[in-house]
């Protein structure tokens, strides 16, 4: 997906996880994923799955990949 638009959601913009069961059931990590932060450049991107590639001012990877 390109040209998309996302802010003020939460502590993080836009969310590469690790695995999860955050819904009741297990569901997998985001991986192999490349996100290029073009304009808007207040956005906080957590990448906390596997061989993602971030190219953000703002980058979490320290928070619990779990949420």
């Amino acid at each position: 997906m390109t040209n998309n638009a996302a802010s003020n959601n939460s502590r993080c913009d836009m969310k590469l996880t690790g695995d999860l069961f955050r819904f009741g059931f297990p569901t997998p990590g985001s991986f192999g994923n490349v996100v290029a932060v073009g304009d808007q450049k207040s956005l906080v991107t957590k990448c906390c799955g596997l061989n993602n590639i971030v190219n953000s001012p703002s980058v979490n990877t320290t928070e619990d990949p779990r949420f």
